[in-house]
């Protein structure tokens, strides 16, 4: 065959070939060049036509084969892009929601919380060590100081001043006796919130002033004339920029807005556009902030997943909608349940304890504190060392309920029980049970 100019099934052959080497198919290709000796008839002559015919038969396999294989690479190459995409949005979706749940809880609340409103005849050694006995007590570590702020709901006291009077309670809040608290709270690694009234001016108080806007007539308490004013955006940086000087100069953790029974034009937006507006302003002041919702009024979970709020806190008047509203929004994160225990068993006026009339207070406390607990929450229930904390309009109160030795040995007992007497904190009751 040496020197002999290629056949044209010779050139078939090794046109097929080249082919086949392009698709990988060794088997192929071998069938191809043994052609020649497969093509011989029996005396040993080549059968072009037999070669050629086996040729043929290859290139139709080639087709029916070959396309077919090429399509399955083409069609397992698409699922697996597929696969692929499908498998990064799910992973998107995943990550999504942990970064929402692990954003529920990273709120900042530890330890339980408690009221400081009384100032006025406090020296700085009884200030430290109030503070340390509710420490001790009822592990308070987030210290609400109510009314702290000075003669006006307008204007925080100016950066001078030693000592100025509560408008709410008329009481002397002196400069020196705020720092002792601060100081002995930090200490112990707690927080402490300035409350401030988001919606109140003094009476007369928006004359003259930019994005002021008065709603209605109110009387914080039943007594203090002050006008409210609507929850612009507006009015929100008014209120941050006159309240962070203050809060920052005593170093509190940052402002607790205390929010007024909603009037009717008061819209759940307003809240919320007030507190993304108060957010970035308090920052620049290294502030944080909390907002209290009256029966959960304006509350959106948005609020601790952009960071807008450090936690929940809700004050519950209606039960039990209001209350078994503030447990269901509280599944991932710890947030403060209040709901004032009363001023004596028969609840005379207090809508909050509709259902526990002839109940002493103090038992109203323990059983409240331990379902909070129970929860995963924390629960208002103390002030001012080892009283039992009362709204606003008792703040001035001449008869505070002050809990002896053995109430407070009793709610360690009961309410904390898991660090000190190893009674299951499931133990807990609901106190609507009692009433069935």
């Amino acid at each position: 065959m040496e020197g002999k100019t290629p056949t044209s099934f010779e050139a078939e052959s090794q046109s097929m070939s080249r082919a086949l080497v392009e698709f990988g198919d060794k088997e192929a290709i071998e069938v191809i060049e043994v052609g020649g000796a497969g093509g011989e008839g029996e005396n040993g002559n080549s059968d072009p036509f037999k070669a050629r015919r086996s040729v043929f038969e290859l290139e139709r396999d080639l087709r029916v084969v070959s396309v077919p294989r090429s399509d399955e690479k083409r069609w397992v190459g698409y699922t697996c892009i597929w696969l692929t995409l499908a498998s990064l949005v799910v992973g998107a979706v995943g990550l999504w929601i942990w970064k929402m749940e692990e954003g529920c809880l990273e709120g900042s609340l530890t330890g339980e919380t408690g009221v400081i409103s009384e100032y006025e005849g406090v020296s700085e050694e009884e200030a430290r060590a109030r503070i340390r006995e509710m420490v001790k007590n009822f592990n308070i570590q987030n210290f609400e100081f109510r009314d702290a702020f000075g003669g006006s709901y307008s204007y925080a006291p100016p950066p001078e001043a030693t000592e100025w009077k509560s408008p709410h309670t008329g009481q002397v809040v002196r400069r020196a006796t705020l720092e002792a608290f601060l100081a002995e709270i930090h200490d112990h690694g707690g927080q402490a919130w300035l409350e401030v009234q988001a919606m109140a001016v003094d009476s007369g108080g928006c004359e003259n002033r930019d994005h002021c806007k008065v709603l209605e007539k109110h009387r914080i308490g039943g007594k203090t004339p002050v006008d409210l004013v609507s929850l612009s955006m507006d009015w929100a940086y008014a209120m941050a920029w006159s309240w962070a000087n203050f809060a920052e100069g005593l170093k509190f953790k940052g402002i607790q807005w205390n929010m007024i029974r909603a009037p009717l034009l008061v819209q759940r937006q307003d809240v919320s556009d007030f507190l993304y507006a108060t957010r970035p302003v308090l920052e620049e002041h290294g502030l944080k902030q909390v907002s209290n919702f009256i029966d959960g009024f304006g509350w959106k979970p948005e609020f601790i997943l952009d960071k807008v709020l450090e936690f929940p806190y809700w004050t519950v008047w209606t039960v039990p909608v209001a209350e078994d509203a503030f447990f269901a929004n509280t599944l991932r994160v710890k947030g403060v349940f209040v709901c004032y225990p009363g001023q004596d068993a028969e609840h005379k006026d207090e809508k909050q304890n509709i259902y526990v009339k002839g109940m002493a207070p103090v038992d109203v406390l323990k059983v409240r504190w331990q379902k909070a607990r129970e929860h995963g929450n924390a629960y208002l229930g103390v002030a001012d060392g080892r009283r039992i904390v009362q709204p606003h309009s008792r703040l001035d109160d001449s008869r505070p309920i002050e809990l002896a030795d053995a109430e407070v040995e009793t709610i360690r007992k009961t309410v904390f029980a898991s660090e000190s007497s190893g009674i299951g904190i499931s133990d807990a009751i609901d106190f609507r049970k009692l009433f069935d």
